[in-house]
């Protein structure tokens, strides 16, 4: 790292902490917003206060931000159940409170779209048979009454819009304009997506007039800007490799295999010495290999990662990159499987370890193929790569000189 970029952001992430530490001394709901997004700089008293007072809320004491802190609150981890249930009550009067009042005033869902935020960030985490009816339909309008109210070139607005279309499909949500540093700090929630060819850009922008702000939120979003860019745009330094230098170092791992042991006498001459092959005859056998290829590269990554379960069922994910936001999953295309139930177990998989709740938002497919099919993995690829949030699919196949291997597995299947 260069050292006049590292005193650039050490001095701009200083004045961004302080911003929000001051601020969320008495800020309940940008503690909770903090919570969620994982800053670790809310106040946690104030917050547990203020989440224990809007759960216990009845009648006139209900109010758009308290839910919203329930919100923020559920859709960070570890949420109690007693907290859920408080949020799913209070949905049903949130959605048939009108977004202007009598006077033609606008309420507060409307007029701040971080509170907004909150409860759909709450709602995601949700089934879609726990919604009340009309909460999409509700979803729609709060958006349409936000670009009334607020101009569309408003930060604020693009937050409200961005949430309305990636959980909810609001479609004309997706034509408002958004910052790149917005959609960059709100890129691991999963309500945006930012290339890692931007990451450069990213910085730039959101260091862009950090010493004159005075909102929290907003120092809240650009720290967290800078944290999802800072480690994907420094030159020489491996914390700044990003999904894509994940991928070629995947589609490079065929060369290992110039070098790998597969001999068919011995190597020296010493008594006692054997010829030794090394074997790849299952899924964890790739999982081994490519954990000793990355490992080196990456200390951080874990194998075997046990993610949310999904009713009884807990997904354990094969490798994963945390500060990515990446897993690999890793499958064995054995002779005889079809791509249809490959391209399934993909599929699920996908479907589990990319949830709104997941830490992950992003997964590359590497497939060892014990059949060499190399002329089948265009449709392959085709199918797979239109998961949303797929970066890459990667095949591994079969070393011909892995003969031996191929020739048992034909008369087994036979």
């Amino acid at each position: 790292m260069k050292e006049a970029s590292a005193i650039l952001l050490r001095d701009a992430r200083a004045t961004l902490c302080r911003l929000i530490s001051e601020a969320v001394t008495d800020n309940d709901l940008l503690g909770a917003f903090c919570e969620w997004m994982k800053l670790g700089l809310q106040n946690a008293a104030l917050l547990v206060e203020a989440v224990n007072k809007a759960s216990k809320a009845k009648g006139g004491e209900r109010s758009s931000r308290g839910l919203s802190i329930l919100g923020f609150r559920c859709a960070a981890s570890g949420c109690e159940t007693h907290i859920h249930e408080a949020f799913r009550a209070q949905l049903d009067w949130i959605v048939g409170k009108p977004n202007f009042d009598a006077a033609g005033d606008p309420s507060a869902v409307v007029v701040d779209p971080i509170i907004f935020l909150g409860i759909c960030v709450g709602a995601a985490c949700m089934g879609s048979s726990e919604l009340p009816q009309g909460f999409r339909a509700w979803v729609g309008e709060v958006v349409t009454d936000v670009g009334k109210t607020i101009k569309a070139t408003n930060w604020q607005a693009s937050i409200a819009a961005g949430a309305a279309a990636r959980f909810f499909g609001i479609a004309e949500a997706r034509d408002v304009p958004s910052p790149l540093w917005v959609r960059a700090s709100l890129a691991s929630a999963g309500i945006f997506d930012v290339g890692d060819e931007k990451a450069a850009d990213v910085l730039i922008d959101s260091l862009r007039g950090t010493d004159q702000l005075s909102d929290g939120f907003e120092a809240a979003l650009r720290l967290a800007a800078l944290n999802s860019a800072q480690g994907r745009a420094l030159d020489m330094d491996l914390k700044a490799l990003t999904v894509a230098d994940v991928v070629q170092i995947l589609r490079n791992v065929t060369r290992v295999f110039l070098r790998w042991t597969w001999e068919e006498k011995p190597k020296t001459s010493r008594r006692g010495a054997q010829p030794r092959k090394w074997h790849i005859e299952n899924e964890y056998h790739v999982q081994g290999l490519l954990f000793t290829v990355l490992k080196p590269v990456f200390p951080e990554m874990d194998e075997e990662k046990y993610l949310a379960s999904t009713g009884k069922y807990q997904p354990r994910a094969d490798l994963c990159l945390p500060s990515l936001q990446l897993v690999i999953e890793v499958k064995y295309w054995y002779l005889g499987g079809s791509i249809k139930e490959l391209t399934e177990q993909v599929a699920s998989d996908h479907s589990l370890y990319l949830r709104p709740d997941s830490p992950y938002r992003a997964m590359i497919a590497v497939i060892w193929d014990d059949g060499a099919r190399t002329e089948e993995y265009g449709e392959f690829e085709k199918g797979l790569l239109g998961l949303t949030n797929m970066r890459a699919v990667i095949f591994i196949p079969r070393p011909s000189r892995m003969s031996d291997v191929k020739s048992f597995r034909r008369l087994k299947d036979d």
